[in-house]
């Protein structure tokens, strides 16, 4: 997990919080605002690929 820094370098989130690789990602361009559906969609991805992710580690 990461976030952007001002000059927009990457920075690793919780860093001792395991890793475990995911085989997909959803890339977000930065923007000032993003419409409300957009993230009703990123949101429902994360729970579908963390409910999947999750089946698979088990």
């Amino acid at each position: 997990m990461g976030c952007f820094q001002q000059n927009g370098k990457l920075v690793e989130l919780f860093p001792e919080i395991p890793r475990r690789p995911w085989q997909l990602y959803i890339y977000c361009p930065q923007r000032t605002v993003t419409s409300g559906r957009v993230l009703k969609v990123f949101d429902w991805l994360t729970e579908v690929l963390r409910e999947m992710y999750d089946k698979e580690a088990t």
